[in-house]
């Protein structure tokens, strides 16, 4: 459904700008407080880039429109931070330059595509990561928590973009407030981690990287001996045997001038360049101008079979009528077990689970009438069924209805089982005896 396109969307933007937020903070961590502004407005940037896209699509646009939005989105932002921002070294505003390409980019692919439930989990694993990271690293430079606030809520970001992914239905106004409860719940449970955390997690990356220091120069110093060792194997060499290494060939100063880039000559190549790109980019912008996108409204499909969900209340409720049904018709079948209803209702409950079970659509007579064919060579068995069938009938159908007992009900209890277990045997042995036995007899000659 088209809110949850857009809560997911909305999700991946804000986790991908706090992973980004944190990146940057790994590479200028320090004890003063982060900047008010960047890279804190990527966290702000990120989802409005998205929605603005989302907001344009809503009628027929082109692709060169699209990236023609997006570029002077992308380029006022980055102007932004040049002017807002603190950070004036060359590296940074190329990463911040890259950053700021990467979240536009991002924000109006979304606007197109949808993100899958592996992208979401993708993005939970890569928060998780950074997180733990940022809060080793915070704790062995002995940085404040201010550092790791980014990182924890694109964390709880990325979890609560999960589970809403895994939700049935639609996302109305109580799952909005039940999300909006859990974010604030993870949030401050990440923290609480954060600040208990901090000081064991960095005392063990400050143990593994040791550790890991420590195996290398161990390794290098194996090879080191091993390179020593195989050294020694090698001939000594007398001094006479070396050649002479080969004299530096020097050209003439007429060559050497020749051989200089001429000037004039590099800049016509650099203007041919330019404006071969500038070519390149228009016919690319004219080229995206044939490509319609956008203003589709997406049908609404048929609703898919969704799993039925019950209150825990009506559950137990349920549970329990279930219970109370199956102890009725057990003291029914008790109180009436010598009577004709209740013998009936007996076998049929009894063979509910075996092949010999009532089939759907077989009358009472037809279904005693396979008992007591199973009956075989009892006669006891049989009279006692002969007996039941009529009685049965008469109770089951009769207007006024028969309360009688049956003479012969616990003869029947006791035998029917061994006596419709030992048909079917006696029917599995002769359906493989007809299996093993040829069509025609080998020795027969035609």
């Amino acid at each position: 459904m088209d809110e949850r396109r857009t809560f997911s969307s909305l999700v991946l933007q804000f986790t991908l700008a706090a992973n980004l937020c944190t990146f940057f903070y790994l590479m200028t961590l320090s004890t003063r407080t982060p900047n008010g502004y960047y890279p804190l407005s990527m966290l702000v940037y990120s989802p409005a880039v998205y929605l603005l896209n989302k907001l344009f699509l809503s009628r027929p646009q082109t692709m060169r429109r699209l990236v023609l939005l997006n570029t002077a989105v992308g380029a006022l932002f980055f102007l932004s931070i040049l002017l807002l921002g603190e950070q004036k070294e060359m590296l940074l505003l190329v990463f911040a330059a890259g950053f700021c390409l990467w979240i536009t980019m991002k924000g109006g692919y979304r606007s197109l595509h949808a993100p899958t439930l592996h992208e979401m989990i993708l993005s939970l694993d890569t928060s998780a990561v950074m997180l733990v990271l940022l809060m080793g690293y915070t704790s062995i430079m002995g940085s404040g928590i201010l550092w790791v606030l980014p990182g924890a809520a694109g964390f709880a970001a990325a979890c609560l973009g999960v589970a809403a992914r895994r939700m049935y239905g639609p996302i109305i106004i109580k799952g909005w407030a039940l999300l909006g409860i859990a974010f604030v719940g993870i949030f401050g449970l990440m923290v609480l981690l954060v600040g208990v955390a901090a000081a064991p997690a960095g005392e063990g990356i400050v143990m593994l990287w040791n550790g890991l220091v420590t195996m290398a120069k161990g390794v290098l110093a194996l090879l080191w001996r091993l390179l020593l060792f195989l050294s020694s194997l090698l001939p000594e060499m007398a001094a006479g045997d070396l050649e002479e290494p080969y004299a530096q060939i020097q050209l003439p100063e007429e060559e050497l001038v020749q051989a200089e880039a001429n000037p004039v000559l590099t800049i016509i190549l650099l203007v041919l360049a330019a404006v071969a790109l500038l070519l390149f980019l228009a016919w690319l912008l004219r080229l995206m101008g044939r490509l319609k996108i956008g203003g589709r409204k997406v049908p609404k499909a048929a609703k898919a079979p969704q799993r039925r969900r019950i209150s825990l209340w009506s559950g137990l409720k349920r549970l329990l009528e279930s219970w109370r049904t199956r102890i009725r018709l057990h003291l029914f079948l008790t109180r009436h077990r010598d009577t004709p209803v209740g013998m009936f209702y007996g076998l049929v409950r009894r063979c509910r689970l075996s092949p010999w079970r009532k089939r759907t659509g077989e009358t009472p007579r037809e279904f005693l009438l396979r008992l007591r064919r199973s009956a075989g060579e009892d006669l006891e068995l049989a009279a006692a069924l002969d007996g039941l069938i009529p009685a049965v009938e008469t109770a089951l159908y009769s207007p006024a209805g028969r309360s009688d007992t049956v003479a012969q009900a616990g003869l029947i209890r006791r035998r029917i089982g061994r006596a419709v277990r030992g048909q079917f045997l006696r029917d599995s042995w002769s359906s493989v005896r007809r299996l093993r036995k040829p069509g025609v007899d080998k020795g027969t000659k035609l």
